[in-house]
């Protein structure tokens, strides 16, 4: 449910920006502000938008991964320690 939250805010915020510039280049009386046509920050803004998301992402992957791998190898290598352990104490005792 987050997931989709997260992508509904992520849409709403986009619509709002676009609508934004809509308003404002609109009422500017031209096509350019600041040496800035709407199509120049259109692109400026998804790209960076984009590129985050995909750097974030591997990021993210990357980082899952890692903690994935050292739970599994740290945890596989406890249990066996205190298996051969138990079985030293075990030969100790009889």
């Amino acid at each position: 449910m987050n997931f989709v939250t997260d992508i509904l805010n992520g849409i709403l915020c986009s619509l709002i920006v676009i609508f934004l510039w809509i308003a404002i280049y609109g009422s500017a009386g031209r096509g350019v502000i600041q040496g800035y046509s709407i199509e120049e920050d259109g692109d400026l803004y998804f790209g960076w938008g984009v590129d985050n998301s995909l750097s974030l992402m591997i990021i993210l992957l990357v980082s899952r991964f890692l903690i994935y791998f050292r739970r599994t190898s740290t945890f596989s290598l406890i249990k066996d320690r205190i298996r051969s352990a138990n079985r030293k104490d075990l030969c100790a005792s009889s």
